[in-house]
């Protein structure tokens, strides 16, 4: 009997053990299953900061990837080395790219098992639930294994949120305060709109730590350091590099603060998805998680997950009605304060759901903190799994693009261009991804884009101006067909006219390709 019951817990264990290897190898097949990332993003900047800090001096190139030329491509530089490396093998390569998400998933698996016990089966499916629950969310399924995704950074804040969770009871070690603290500050620095996260950890252990204020206290301090020293440590070489640059270590970003002289002092920042009112921040995730919206995306969606989330935080937050209920346990309030200050923050400062991601991933378990509150253990599975398939029928992805069908994940055929020649990127379309197929030497200037238009009068733009303007090589531009109005009217104030016949840049990672064509002056 001894023996039948160490045999069945060994089985138990075994299997609470395989789940979140299962929900690891669930986002790498669905990685392959959306294909090869050909986000905005991706085109934009991502391909092309991590190539040319490989492989261009600083300013060699102006601006081609808009604002985002400055940022820091860390996270960029092992992806461009499994992109181009595994080019041929694009769902090895798709699978690669999802790990952090898988590595997410289980860390969000691993923070539920800290919040409700699972010793039975039902409790183990009552978890997977929840984690699916927020898996299948709007802001990173979506997302899952493209450069567009939160979680190669994100999964470094879901440790962070670990290691403080275990940190609430009794009296922690320093060091584990500290080694938290310094996930949410390389978080932070890899991605710096995750900088909310670390903001909502030190609320939450403020307000849910045991013992005195000077204790919580002295426990908040060491967090914050341990941000401070993360956040440094990756981040600080790359500040100092830009500082030395531009004389911003954001750059171009809070140059209202900053000050350098290739900008005008004023603040860079995407308003577009900021609540208008009180009203309205309130209503937010009801408006697009119950009706067809755009109010955090350029692209149409609906998600109901961070509403019922929000709705389940609200009764977990209320004294227990039940005779013997559950109670929310600290961990649990550690939980809510985290997900609720976050979003909070999340929402005064971006309102860009994707941001939102790594928060959305634990949506599920305030929604089982509540049910298990609401009604009895062995009816939560059924509850959670009725609540999850609503959610699934309803829910409106966004397409952030993939790559069509092809051989190869990338696939960029560019004419040949001469070593010194210059292309000028003559619109804000995201084009810059094609200076990492042509040869180092050549230079790609952007002059009309969401950072520099022509004539501006910045210094950054007469850096441009003047750079143009004084090239004795080939000249080019670069565009999408039919550019029209902005295409054109950049080219004039250039004195500048294309040479037809242009030549067609193929690519699969745009509907409609590229053209480029030589430029001459029109007199």
């Amino acid at each position: 009997m001894i023996a039948s019951g160490r045999g069945a817990r060994a089985c138990a264990a075994a299997a609470a053990g395989g789940i979140p290897l299962l929900l690891g190898a669930g986002m790498l097949l669905l990685s392959v299953r959306l294909g090869p990332d050909a986000s905005w993003d991706l085109r934009n900047y991502h391909l092309y900061d991590a190539f040319a800090a490989l492989r261009k001096p600083p300013f060699h190139d102006l601006v081609p990837a808009q604002q985002q030329s400055f940022n820091l491509p860390l996270l960029d530089l092992p992806s461009l080395w499994l992109r181009f490396r595994l080019n041929r093998w694009p769902n090895l390569l798709d699978a690669l790219l999802a790990l952090p998400s898988a590595v997410a998933v289980m860390l969000a698996w691993a923070i539920g098992l800290r919040l409700v016990p699972a010793r039975r089966g039902a409790d183990r499916l009552a978890l997977l639930l929840a984690v699916l629950f927020g898996a299948t969310g709007a802001a990173g399924l979506p997302t899952t294994g493209t450069s567009m995704s939160e979680m190669p950074a994100g999964c470094l804040a879901l440790a962070g949120l670990l290691l403080l969770l275990d940190a609430l009871d009794g009296e922690p070690a320093p060091g584990r305060l500290l080694g938290a603290g310094g996930l949410f500050g390389v978080a932070a620095a890899l991605k710096l709109t995750l900088a909310t996260l670390g903001l909502a950890a030190l609320a939450a252990l403020a307000l849910c730590g045991v013992g005195s204020l000077r204790r919580r206290s002295t426990r908040v301090a060491l967090l914050g350091a341990g941000m401070a020293a993360g956040l440094v440590a990756v981040a600080g070489p790359w500040w100092w590099h830009l500082t030395a640059l531009t004389g911003n270590p954001l750059f171009p970003y809070f140059n209202q603060l900053f000050r350098s002289p290739l900008l005008p002092p004023a603040a860079i920042a995407d308003t577009r998805f900021l609540p208008h009112s009180l009203g309205q921040a309130l209503a937010y995730p009801f408006i697009w998680g119950f009706t067809r919206h755009h109010v955090v995306a350029e692209l149409t969606l609906r998600d109901p997950r961070l509403a019922l989330a929000l709705l389940a935080g609200l009764v977990c937050a209320l004294p227990p009605w039940r005779k013997r209920g559950i109670g929310l346990g600290r961990r649990g309030a550690c939980l809510l304060v985290f997900c609720g200050t976050g979003f909070v923050l999340w929402e005064a400062q971006f309102s860009i759901l994707r941001y939102l991601a790594p928060i959305e991933l634990l949506s599920g378990l305030p929604v089982l903190l509540a049910l298990r509150r609401l009604a009895r253990p062995a009816r939560v599975p059924a509850l959670l799994a009725a609540v999850l398939l609503a959610c699934a029928a309803v829910t409106i992805y966004p397409d952030w693009g993939r790559a069509s069908p092809a051989d190869t994940a990338a696939s960029v055929l560019l004419p040949p261009l001469p070593a010194d020649a210059m292309v000028l990127l003559l619109t804000g379309e995201p084009m810059a991804y094609v200076a990492a197929y042509a040869a180092p030497s050549v230079r790609f200037v952007g002059i009309e884009n969401n950072l520099i238009h022509p004539g501006d009068g910045s210094l950054l733009e007469r850096r441009i101006e003047r750079a143009v303007r004084g090239h004795r090589g080939p000249l080019y531009g670069l565009e999408v067909p039919d550019a029209g109005g902005p295409a054109d009217a950049a080219l004039r104030f250039y004195g500048l006219r294309r040479l037809v016949p242009c030549a067609a840049v193929r690519t699969n990672l745009e509907q409609d390709g590229l053209r480029i064509c030589a430029l001459a002056p029109t007199r």
